[in-house]
């Protein structure tokens, strides 16, 4: 082995956050050959191979989030919903003794356990965390707004959505890992933020957005190394008309195209409420490429107008630190949506990548576009969308970009339906925006070491239960291991549509907690599957 050769392999090993990218950095120089000797074989013997069914947990850890990054801790929200608990990670070759009350403890040993002095209403969300370098982390509490202006009422109603959001008032906080103290808090009163799977912010690097829904904005938070949280930007701000002439020039034009009739048809059910500076923007954008394109794509712009105006931000991610890309859904649909008469599959869906420097608009395309997948591969989280691509991708180990352009153009290519690209992109198009990761990387969800049934995850995803997930060797098709909600008999392996499952698995050791929640009942069971040597 060179000189060079080793250098590179310590540089590569030096910049991994855990022993899993330890491994993977050692693996991406390893010649095809002697893949085998590798990450894995070691995975392969090294497997949770034992459960513990029923874990007795306390009140103080009720709400298992997630591992830190490193594997170091165990982040909980107490049943009250009040405060964190944070745990060390014992990391025990040995299992417990037996199979009592000393379980938890035998393999966490409380680190501190912090209260905050929340407002008797107000509580922390027990669906959203994330952590900054291992260092900071990023909590939200919120309650329902206890009174709303009429101009947020009106504003909701005027978006046909009352029957999807609840107002409610909203304060991030960051908190010091080490400690729990919290450092600085930010607020966003009367409005709605959508956390689940932290779907409505997304984080790059020490920057913070956050979408908000019944405002339509999006802001730009900063957390300095110490902590302190800093809004640096509404894009909405930046993007106010310069006068109402300007406002209102896509409208009047379009009621220029209509006949005299539907101009006046229009103008009864047409909402009086004025565009966000964000939509003002959207419109004359469409307005001027249209313009330029000529009377037929005047025609189709026209056409598609009352579509534009219905549209409303519904999730973004950042691109890069200074490219944000917003997903748009129409008012009708969300109401389908929630009522479940349709799928996102079966819906139209437009996405804006913006400039936050320049504060403008750079492209737009709709989920049928083939720029659906170039914005995947050609974005900073472009692995993040291949961590999620489990049943599109057979690895997600070193996967580079001329690798995944491959077997992304394969994918497209079966998803064909009569040579219709457009059917792929809108299949592949529910990986965007990409929200942060839930839980950190874990071998064992990893397609290119095991497969595993579609239908698990190891991303933080409440999903309906499976019984038991099976996981198998993709070296050697031989069965690995398997995690599930009970001992259940071999036949019993279908879904459980009554009970939901999360997997929070530990991105070095081959340990994972699983959660089971019976939606009748109420009934809340965590198990752990452990490794025994034995």
């Amino acid at each position: 082995m060179s000189f060079m050769y080793r250098e590179q392999q310590q540089k590569l090993a030096a910049s991994s956050k855990t022993l899993y990218h330890e491994l993977k950095a050692r693996e991406y120089g390893f010649r095809r050959r002697d893949h085998d000797g590798g990450i894995q074989r070691l995975y392969e013997f090294v497997t949770p191979n034992k459960t513990y069914y029923d874990v007795p947990i306390d009140s103080n850890c009720y709400h298992i989030q997630r591992f830190t990054d490193d594997g170091k801790y165990l982040v909980c929200f107490p049943e009250t919903l009040d405060g964190i608990t944070v745990y060390w990670v014992n990391s025990t070759c040995s299992i417990p003794a037996n199979d009592g009350d000393t379980i938890f403890n035998h393999y966490f040993t409380l680190k501190y356990h912090q209260t905050y002095p929340l407002e008797h209403d107000r509580y922390l969300c027990d669906d959203f965390l994330l952590i900054i370098k291992n260092k900071h982390l990023i909590l939200a509490s919120t309650r329902i707004a206890p009174a709303i202006t009429n101009r947020i009422t009106a504003l909701n109603e005027a978006r046909h959505m009352q029957s999807l959001l609840t107002v409610f008032d909203y304060t991030f906080h960051i908190a010091d890992i080490e400690t729990g103290e919290i450092i600085s808090s930010y607020s966003f009163p009367q409005d709605c933020v959508i956390l689940g799977d932290q779907n409505g912010v997304s984080l790059h690097d020490d920057l913070l957005a956050v979408l908000l829904v019944i405002s339509q904005d999006i802001c730009i938070l900063r957390v300095s190394p110490e902590g302190t949280l800093t809004l640096i930007q509404r894009i909405s701000q930046l993007l106010q008309p310069v006068d109402v002439a300007s406002q209102y020039q896509p409208t009047a034009l379009f009621d220029g195209w209509m006949t005299g009739s539907e101009v006046e048809t229009e103008q009864q059910s047409r909402r009086t409420l004025p565009y966000t500076g964000f939509k003002n923007a959207l419109l004359r954008w469409l307005f001027l490429q249209a313009q330029e394109g000529g009377s037929l794509a005047k025609d189709y712009f026209y056409n598609r107008f009352q579509w534009y105006e219905s549209l409303q931000m519904w999730r973004m991610q950042f691109l890069d630190k200074d490219t944000l890309l917003i997903k748009l859904v129409s008012d009708c649909s969300l109401v389908l949506l929630y009522e479940q008469k349709t799928t996102w599959k079966e819906v139209c869906t437009l996405y804006v990548t913006f400039d936050l420097n320049e504060s403008r608009v750079l492209d737009v395309f709709d989920n049928s576009s083939t720029k659906v997948a170039s914005t995947i591969f050609d974005s900073e989280s472009r692995m993040e969308c291949v961590a999620r691509m489990s049943d599109i991708f057979s690895s997600t180990i070193m996967v580079d970009g001329s690798t995944a352009y491959d077997r992304l153009n394969r994918t497209i290519t079966s998803w064909k339906n009569k040579e219709d690209t457009g059917v792929a992109m809108m299949k592949l198009s529910l990986l965007l925006p990409t929200p942060p990761m839930s839980q950190p990387e874990c071998p064992y969800f990893d397609r290119g070491l095991f497969s595993y049934s579609s239908g698990a995850s190891g991303y933080g995803w409440w999903m309906p239960q499976v019984r038991k997930i099976r996981f198998y060797s993709r070296r050697s098709g031989k069965f690995a291991f398997e995690i599930g909600a009970q001992a259940y008999r071999e036949e019993e392996t279908e879904q459980d549509e009554s009970s939901m499952m999360l997997v929070i698995p530990h991105p070095q050791l081959p340990f994972m907690i699983t959660r089971h929640k019976n939606l009748s009942s109420f009934e809340l069971v965590t198990n752990f599957h452990v490794y025994n040597p034995a």
